[in-house]
């Protein structure tokens, strides 16, 4: 049976998959925290401004499809805590949970990319490795990703989910090829979530990929301020 999530839902669940994996102790998550972390302006894309009415009503629709449900509550604690259910749900694994995330975080990404962003969620040994899990999603009765045309003067192709309602299927899906992730697909225009993006100059090639550096810069980065902060946290304790 395949999987169907409107953009809300997808934000929301991406979110509680990336916490769990990059926050494990600010885990599971109130209604507050998951709002925060669909409208951060950093590892999204689009960057969307939810309101905690939207955000609780996609939490009460993961729950009744059974992807999300409440957490146990705490001695003390005073908010209701959400978590993702997707292993016991839909038998995805952690390294699946970690690049179905960025898929619903960030859209259609190329397989540096995601081995590089999804790292921070589950280790990515090298790109083989990436590839091999793609191909297992996209090899399912029913595909969780597939694989984008590849643009004009560029030599990578890119990866999305598939996991868009029909009424909001970006039209990036529609451009041919099968459910399948296969790395031999035709040239064709490349799409963004957001709609077609002319991206074939070598200027505007360029600029992506300073930009993809510079983003995997700041990941590391971020991890190391995660993992001294986890530290120090555990000192004080």
């Amino acid at each position: 049976m395949s999987l169907t999530l409107t953009m809300g839902q997808r934000r929301v669940l991406g979110v509680l998959i990336e916490k769990s994996r990059t926050t494990p102790e600010q885990y599971p998550l109130t209604i507050n925290a998951v709002v925060a972390g669909c409208n951060q302006k950093s590892n999204r894309h689009p960057v969307y401004e939810l309101t905690e009415g939207e955000v609780g009503r996609a939490v009460q629709e993961l729950m009744h499809k059974g992807l999300v449900r409440r957490a146990d509550s705490q001695p003390g604690a005073r908010a209701v805590r959400y978590e993702h259910a997707m292993q016991s749900a839909c038998g995805w694994s952690p390294r699946e949970q970690a690049i179905l995330a960025e898929l619903m975080l960030r859209g259609p990404q190329t397989v540096g990319e995601l081995r590089t962003r999804a790292d921070r969620m589950s280790r990515m040994t090298d790109l083989s490795f990436v590839e091999g899990i793609l191909n297992e999603l996209g090899g399912r009765e029913s595909p969780l990703v597939r694989v984008l045309p590849r643009a004009p003067g560029q030599s990578v192709v890119r990866y999305a989910h598939l996991l868009y309602p029909e009424d909001e299927e970006p039209a990036e899906l529609n451009s041919g090829g099968t459910g399948a992730v296969s790395a031999g697909s035709p040239a064709g225009p490349r799409v963004s979530e957001g709609g077609i993006s002319d991206m074939g100059e070598s200027a505007g090639a360029a600029r992506a990929a300073d930009t993809t550096a510079i983003e995997g810069r700041l990941e590391a980065l971020e991890r190391r301020m995660q993992e001294l902060e986890s530290r120090i946290e555990g000192l004080l304790g």
